[in-house]
Formats: structure tokens, C-alpha cells, sequence
């Protein structure tokens, strides 16, 4: 199976730090038909304690026509992508070179299992709300929906779980670059402050501050 391009100097040691921060995955498999791709929710179940593989769920619409190439057992590749900035050449103050892009991301492959129960799909709902509402207070529940709504919703979505056989990630975040270029860098994506830009120089920021990052 071809591998992902990812240099040594962007290897990525947290890649389910990327997948629980940023559940909204590209969701690819394919058929005799051609290659598709969805937007989905795709979170890791973390209630598989017992369990020594790691376990996604997520679920999609069944009018999604991307439904009917999915079948149990199939290899699947789902990509997880932080926010993502281009870096401009000008805010680099010691070495000067050309312009650049940051970013993160994660490739996951492994056997997608579909479900078509309805516990199974109200279970992978319940918990995907439960981690995307985990950081308000209070967060909303099933229970807040109105009448009848999920129970309408359920039959018009398949939800599944994805084994995961491999994970592969890069971070790139400018470390290529010197420690008052990354710095340059930060203050440069702050002062212009467009979309994704506050969360990718946040992201340079952690790097620095991990063990090794200012290296």
C-alpha cells in the first residue's frame, strides 16, 4: 500500500490528538464506478476499553449515493485535517526563501463495518454529540430535540465503525524554520488573522513548547 510523503522533520507523534480535535474527516472509498468522497463526522470510540484495536465511528446520510459503495469489510481511507494557513516568505526575518502552507493531517486506513440497527445508529449519534459538545456547558443532549425528530432522522442514515489498520500523520508547522522565524511566522498569521490563521499559529505555538519542539 503506498505510503504518505511525510519528511522526518514533520513527523507527527499525537495523530489522535488531530482526530479528536478535528472529528470532520474526508471519508474515501471506491467501487468498479470510481473514487468517492464525503464530509463526516468520524470520532474514536473510546468506550472499546476491552478492545486493543482502535475503533472509529461515524455515520452519513443514506441518500448519500457514497452509502451504496460502502459494504462491511471494505478498505476505506479517512483523512482528518487541522485548520491550515498559507505562510507568506515576508515574514521571515533570518532566512529568507518561499512562500509555504502549515498544516496538519492524518491518514487513517482500516475496514469500515456498516450498521443498519437502529440502536446502533441512535448509539454512534449519541456519543458523536457527546464529543462535540464536550466543551459546553451544558452541552446539548438527544433528549433536548424536538418530538419525534431523532426517531424520524434514524432510518435515513447508515452509521458504521471503521478497525483501524494504520494511521499515518504529518504536522507541518514551520520547523524547518529558525526559532525567531517561527516566532516571525506566529506573529505574522495573528496580525492577519483570516480564516484558520489564529489556529495554525496556535499550533506552531504548541509544537515549539513540546519536548524537543524548539529544537
Amino acid at each position: 500500500m503506498p505510503e504518505l510523503f511525510v519528511p522526518d522533520i514533520f513527523q507527527n507523534d499525537a495523530p489522535l490528538e488531530v482526530i479528536r480535535n478535528f472529528p470532520l474527516a474526508q471519508l474515501i472509498c471506491s467501487n468498479n464506478d470510481g473514487i468517492m468522497a464525503t464530509a463526516s463526522p468520524i470520532i474514536i470510540d473510546d468506550t472499546r476499553g476491552n478492545s486493543d484495536d482502535l475503533i472509529l465511528i461515524g455515520h452519513m446520510a443514506k441518500a448519500n449515493h457514497q452509502s451504496t459503495f460502502m459494504q462491511s469489510g471494505q478498505n476505506i481511507l479517512a483523512i482528518f485535517s487541522s485548520p491550515n494557513a498559507y505562510i507568506s516568505p515576508d515574514w521571515y526575518k533570518e532566512r529568507k526563501t518561499v512562500p509555504t502552507w502549515d498544516y496538519q493531517s492524518v491518514h487513517i486506513n482500516g475496514a469500515i463495518n456498516i450498521f443498519d440497527d437502529h440502536d446502533q445508529h441512535l448509539d454512534v449519534l449519541t456519543k458523536t454529540i457527546a464529543h462535540v459538545e464536550r466543551y459546553k456547558e451544558p452541552p446539548w443532549t438527544m433528549e433536548k430535540a424536538p418530538e419525534g425528530k431523532v426517531e424520524s432522522l434514524l432510518p435515513r442514515i447508515i452509521s458504521f465503525e471503521i478497525v483501524v489498520e494504520r494511521i499515518q500523520a504529518i504536522s507541518r508547522l514551520s520547523q524547518m524554520q529558525t526559532i525567531v522565524d517561527r516566532h516571525s511566522v506566529i506573529e505574522g498569521l495573528r496580525a492577519r488573522n483570516q480564516y484558520g490563521d489564529l489556529d495554525v499559529a496556535s499550533l506552531i505555538e504548541a509544537q515549539m513548547n513540546a519536548p524537543s519542539g524548539g529544537d
